[in-house]
């Protein structure tokens, strides 16, 4: 496959760098439980998360001017998707960013809402909303119902570029990650 059918190699390393910081999110807010609550081991596994959080949040703007600037260098799937096949793309992709940009802000408001100002790793973070136990509960919910359906979105994204690969054995892999060759023979 020749550069040509692939995508800019900034949006191949953006792509890679939130595949690393979604699945870090993820895995270390699920080991707080692995901690006693107020331990040294349960902050730093928090701080991470929150740290990893507020990091998708400022990089998904240079992400998001990155996919406009680039976008016409991205190179169309082939064989060409059907205009339908099309919208639902564009509708997944900017989902995504949509949830890029609000699921972070919801943890953020969570933070803010259960401690106020709180540290990360020795940085100052400002509370952006005021600290109450119902901002603590209506963001709690926001966040948690957002990372369902972060795990919808990424699930159907993961599965649907599976499926372009191996049934319909088109690039849409390929472009992302080219040197993802295997397939299963027809």
């Amino acid at each position: 496959m020749t550069t040509q059918n692939t995508y800019p190699k900034s949006m191949m390393h953006f792509h890679l760098l939130w595949l690393l910081l979604v699945l870090t999110a993820y895995i270390v807010i699920s080991m707080t439980d692995l901690f006693p609550k107020w331990s040294i081991f349960h902050n730093v596994v928090l701080q991470t998360h929150f740290f990893v959080g507020l990091l998708v949040l400022v990089l998904v703007f240079p992400r998001l001017i990155l996919r406009m600037r680039k976008y016409k260098e991205i190179p169309p799937i082939t064989p060409e998707l059907t205009k339908v096949n099309k919208i639902f793309v564009n509708i997944g992709h900017k989902a995504l960013y949509v949830w890029m940009l609000l699921m972070p802000l919801f943890g953020w408001a969570l933070a803010s809402a259960t401690y106020g100002s709180f540290d990360i790793y020795g940085i100052q973070i400002p509370g952006i909303v005021p600290q109450s136990r119902d901002n603590m509960i209506l963001f709690r919910d926001l966040h948690e119902m957002f990372w369902g359906i972060g795990m919808v979105l990424i699930s159907w994204h993961v599965a649907m570029a599976l499926w372009h690969h191996f049934k319909m054995q088109d690039d849409t892999i390929t472009r992302m990650f080219p040197w993802f060759k295997w397939r299963i023979k027809k």
